[in-house]
């Protein structure tokens, strides 16, 4: 290191020299070397010289200097010590900080813990917990629509207490046996006071004059979680009340339909008798038709009755809006209609009844299958449309005394208005249709049933009528006939 030093400022020696004006100046002259040095050294020892008597000067001044400069390494030292603690106490600070953080962690999740099954058991609390007022309205308390909100209640927390008494953590707890005891004691107090509350109910149904549809939609209906209730807890005592139900409507409605279809028969007009063919000849269809028409009807194939007033395809033209009709309004009014008419009005009632029927049966006992419902209600009603819708005058006799095919077969072996019994499988097929629309199935086996003895009838009727045509001598037709009559090619 000492070498390259003096390497280093002998170069530095020798790059002033050569920059040195003076010796540029001493060279350019010519002047000699050796003087030019001496003077160059005492310059030297001149300065050396000041330096030394500036050094001397200033010695006070440096001693102040060296003091200052080792009072400021003490302050230093002081101010490193320092440092060097305050450095080990954020050390320690940063220790606590840690632990402070691992505890905040551990209190945090302990927090959430706490809150976890606080509402775990707020929730358990609130699912299994009776208030005692609950306890006394629902065993002493009138059974009303507020009351169906405590059914709804109970049924909530009986279906809880079961889940939960499932839960491998809460199955075997005192709480979940002593509440599933108490509320299977309020269970069972409830069904006994929904079945003889609904029974009552229907029971009352039976009263005269009662309109059973109103009382449906405004009270009955307003019970479904009863019926409900006894379904999914009791489905004994439910198909209990399903059957008195059953039979207090059934026995309703069949009153409704015999009284109904025995009103309707008083207005019936009877339009044909098997002397009234096309192909009858005129002796005996004259006689026939002024003994059955009277004069100046038109005859069995004219779509206006003989009052003048009935048209018989207005009945196709408003099958969809046309109201049935009201016994004693058209009696009073002195009207009279072909069957086709009665037949029409006395179907839509009945369907019109079996649909809102079926969409309440559905909706208020729910979960139990409606298809019975109905066909219980409406099985021996179905019956004695059969019969006595093609044949009102049947209805004198009881329905446990007949079979319903020869009484069936009896009056259409009787009926020979070929175009009532078209415009009845028109209403027939409309009826159909309708209960498709409505997407109510159980009439279909009926529907069917009226449709292929109407249309069988039909084809014999019809061909009648044909045969009768054929027998007939052409030249016994008179020219101012205006009967249908026959073409010959």
């Amino acid at each position: 290191m000492t070498s390259n030093s003096s390497f280093q400022d002998f170069g530095e020696a020798i790059f002033e020299l050569e920059h040195s004006e003076e010796m540029k100046e001493a060279l350019l002259q010519g002047k000699e070397l050796g003087s030019f040095t001496k003077k160059v050294g005492n310059d030297v020892k001149k300065e050396l010289n000041f330096t030394i008597q500036d050094y001397v000067l200033e010695e006070k001044n440096l001693k102040q200097v060296n003091q200052q400069i080792e009072s400021c390494e003490g302050m230093l030292e002081t101010m490193a010590q320092l440092l060097n603690g305050f450095q080990h106490d954020l050390g320690n600070v940063s220790v606590e900080i840690d632990e402070l953080q691992r505890a905040s962690i551990s209190m945090n999740q302990s927090l959430k813990n706490r809150k976890q099954l606080t509402g775990e058991l707020d929730q358990f609390i609130k699912q299994i917990v009776l208030d005692p007022q609950f306890i006394v309205d629902l065993c002493e308390g009138d059974i009303n629509e507020s009351w169906q909100k405590l059914l709804r209640i109970l049924n909530r927390k009986i279906q809880a207490c079961e889940f939960l008494s499932t839960q491998p953590h809460t199955q075997n707890t005192f709480s979940i046996k002593y509440m599933s005891s108490i509320l299977e004691k309020l269970k069972w107090k409830a069904i006994c006071r929904v079945r003889e509350f609904l029974l009552y109910r229907v029971l009352s149904l039976r009263k005269p004059k009662t309109n059973v549809q109103i009382i449906q939609q405004s009270v009955l209906i307003k019970y479904k979680h009863s019926s409900q209730f006894l379904v999914e807890f009791a489905p004994k005592y439910a198909l209990e009340i399903k059957n008195v139900y059953v039979e207090t409507l059934n026995a309703i409605f069949l009153h409704y339909i015999k009284a109904y279809s025995t009103s309707l028969s008083k207005l019936q007009i009877d339009i044909a008798t098997k002397y009234d063919l096309i192909g009858m000849q005129d002796s005996s269809f004259s006689q026939i038709r002024r003994k059955t028409f009277g004069g100046g009807n038109s005859g069995v194939f004219s779509l206006t009755v003989s009052d003048g007033k009935t048209e018989r395809s207005s009945l196709l033209d408003n099958l969809q809006e046309a109201p049935a009709i009201v016994p004693h309004i058209a009696q009073e009014k002195g009207q009279k209609y072909p069957y086709e008419f009665l037949f029409r009005s006395l179907n839509h009632m009945f369907l019109d009844t079996v649909s809102s029927e079926y969409l309440f049966s559905r909706e208020f006992f729910e979960g139990l299958d409606p298809s019975l419902i109905i066909h219980g209600i409406f099985a021996n009603i179905i019956v004695f449309l059969i019969v006595s819708e093609l044949s009102l005058v049947m209805m004198r006799f009881s329905l446990m005394f007949f079979s319903f095919e020869s009484e069936l077969e009896l009056y259409l072996s009787n009926c020979y208005d070929v175009l009532g019994l078209y415009i009845m499988m028109t209403v027939n097929y409309h009826n159909r249709m309708k209960m498709k629309k409505r997407r109510i199935t159980h009439l279909h086996s009926y529907l069917e049933r009226v449709d292929s003895l109407i249309c069988d009838r039909f084809k014999v009727v019809f061909q009648m009528n044909v045969d009768s045509v054929k027998q007939t001598l052409a030249s016994s037709l008179s020219a101012t006939d205006t009967r249908p009559h026959y073409k010959i090619h």
